[in-house]
């Protein structure tokens, strides 16, 4: 369990920098220029993400609450809305442009949705810290923006390609985890 809190303390401080420290996050940047910084932190952040995954498959089961029934249909609804969050930023759509970070939200909900389903210590750590950075973040910053139209098509093609890549997500999430 120690790996997961320190790769989740590696991967996700740095993250926090420039909301909560763009002073140190500026004078890093000045001291070591653009390219040495994020270099830097790219491996923290790596080291992170592979301290998470060998932590959270290292680590007992210690369970707080069992999931409810029918907890994987709450769980699958949330995942689809937050992937549909994760690409918006990258199609043009009227509904996952009407927040400033709809990745944010997307984070926020890929926590929630697997905190619903996985009441351990491991996965609360994991999951919990995952939707409280997003949350953190979401919060410091002006979510509502004026919605800039698009066409019905573009909305449609986003929502295609949302559920699309759920599925893509699903598939390998069962393949690798099966």
């Amino acid at each position: 369990m120690a790996w997961l809190v320190l790769g989740l303390f590696l991967f996700l401080v740095p993250h926090q920098l420039k909301a909560y420290a763009p002073n140190l996050r500026e004078s890093l940047l000045a001291r070591y220029g653009e390219k040495r910084f994020k270099a830097v932190y790219s491996l923290i952040a790596l080291l992170g993400l592979i301290l998470i995954v060998l932590g959270y498959r290292s680590a007992e089961y210690i369970w707080l609450w069992q999931p409810l029934p029918g907890s994987p249909f709450v769980t699958h609804g949330l995942m689809l809305l937050a992937v549909a969050f994760l690409v918006a930023p990258k199609m043009p759509n009227s509904w996952g442009k009407a927040v400033k970070h709809p990745m944010l939200v997307g984070i926020f909900l890929w926590g929630v949705a697997h905190l619903w389903l996985n009441g351990h210590v491991k996965g609360v750590l994991l999951f919990a810290g995952f939707a409280l950075y997003a949350l953190s973040n979401g919060v410091r910053q002006n979510w509502q923006m004026p919605l800039k139209p698009v066409a019905l098509w573009q909305n449609l093609l986003w929502l295609v390609v949302s559920v699309l890549a759920y599925g893509v997500i699903r598939y390998l999430h069962v393949l690798l985890a099966g």
